[in-house]
């Protein structure tokens, strides 16, 4: 077997190590909150005081099938908590966008949204 061969299984065969400790992004890796927050070297006990949520809440969240009806603000404070910040991405087929919110003057806008000098919206219609 040669040594590139070798490696490859081996990279296989070998667990995701998480966060500090040498998490690797690739493709279809899923980790669960609970994962995360054990690699991040952290216990409910140590969340519940950064992110101001109870340790049921906390037990809860980690606990959840999905995040269908979860709010992105749990989330972002859960992960804020434990070292990290959420991203949200929107998959079109396979293209994937990571969302931002707006901000005032951000390259993202286009002129049409973009308020004229007087404060008019471009859509709305000039005053006479």
């Amino acid at each position: 077997m040669s040594h590139a061969t070798k490696r490859k299984i081996e990279m296989q065969e070998e667990p995701v190590r998480v966060l500090g400790r040498g998490l690797r992004a690739q493709r279809g890796v899923h980790l669960t909150l609970r994962t995360l927050r054990e690699a991040a070297g952290k216990t409910q006990v140590d969340v519940t005081g950064v992110s101001q949520m109870d340790q049921a809440d906390i037990s809860r969240l980690e606990g959840r099938e999905n995040f269908d009806d979860c709010q992105v603000s749990t989330l972002q404070r859960y992960l804020s908590a434990i070292g990290g910040r959420l991203e949200l991405v929107a998959a079109f087929g396979d293209k994937k966008i990571v969302l931002t919110g707006v901000q005032a003057g951000a390259p993202g806008l286009s002129a049409a949204s973009k308020p004229l000098k007087d404060g008019r919206s471009p859509a709305a219609p000039a005053r006479s």
